[in-house]
């Protein structure tokens, strides 16, 4: 019912300068990420409202002269993992795979202080609620987010990580309004 996601998001992507440039100027645009190990599926990741983040990330892929871009996201119909529902329909469609297809083969890892960092079981599942949902309801999502604790504590005994995030994937991409160059990079 409420997957419909009222307000814009500002978005944020770590890549090379020569791709931001390209992007910037609307001569290229983003590759949709469809590794199996990608924590919201198929589709181009931004950090939400965090451009220090998204560099970070840049610096740590190896991007020849890092950079970021602002993007200015509609999320549409949003498989928000923020939300009850959402992670309801996750459960679900997990639960639908095993009694088709057993329990899945993929498994996250590559873990990083209690963190899987390869989430191909994430991928998969996220992947098969998109499909089940599509197929049963005719629901298209048109994101996903997602808050990821991550990282170390930011004092001794926090609850409170020094890279917890929110990444939005946008499966469609009609839902990038525009892109801008983030002021706090320049």
């Amino acid at each position: 019912m409420y997957q419909e996601h009222a307000g814009l998001i500002l978005g944020f992507h770590g890549c090379g300068r020569w791709l931001a440039e390209k992007v910037l100027l609307g001569s290229d645009d983003f590759t949709p990420s469809d590794k199996p190990y990608d924590w919201l599926g198929r589709g181009v990741y931004f950090w939400d409202r965090d451009p220090r983040r998204a560099l970070e990330f840049a610096l740590k892929k190896g991007s020849v002269e890092p950079s970021v871009v602002g993007a200015i996201i509609d999320p549409g119909r949003c498989l928000d993992l923020r939300c009850r529902d959402s992670q309801e329909m996750i459960r679900t469609a997990y639960e639908k795979y095993c009694k088709d297809h057993g329990t899945p083969e993929q498994k996250n890892a590559s873990y990083e202080e209690g963190v899987p960092l390869r989430r191909n079981l994430d991928f998969a599942m996220i992947e098969a609620a998109c499909m089940f949902y599509q197929r049963s309801n005719d629901i298209t999502f048109d994101t996903v987010i997602g808050t990821f604790l991550e990282g170390k504590e930011i004092y001794p005994g926090a609850g409170i990580r020094d890279k917890t995030h929110t990444q939005i994937c946008v499966r469609n991409p009609d839902c990038i309004l525009g892109y801008f160059n983030p002021k706090s990079m320049r």
